[in-house]
């Protein structure tokens, strides 16, 4: 059984690892993290760059980009997303 907290955790560590690899002046508008996490989260299905249910706020006095979603206990995939499409995106390691 898989912890909700944790798997939110890993997920923005790959999402702070991917950004700090990022440019500063491409700086995303949208960072969403598609996966098979989104059916179960409000998206019509899974692996949607675009869905919103899945993207996260960014905090500029932070400077972090971040969100909180409850799973339920299950396995998951999942990766980062940049600007709503599968151009600029982070997998296992924050590997583009």
């Amino acid at each position: 059984m898989k912890n909700p907290l944790r798997i939110a955790l890993l997920a923005l560590s790959v999402l702070s690892f991917a950004l700090f690899a990022s440019a500063q002046d491409d700086a995303p508008t949208l960072v969403v993290i598609p996966g098979t996490i989104q059916s179960v989260l409000g998206c019509p299905g899974d692996w949607q760059t675009e869905c919103e249910a899945t993207a996260l706020s960014y905090d500029a006095n932070d400077d972090l980009w971040s969100a909180t979603f409850t799973l339920p206990p299950g396995d998951y995939e999942y990766k980062v997303a940049l600007d709503g499409t599968w151009d600029v995106n982070y997998g296992l390691h924050a590997e583009p």
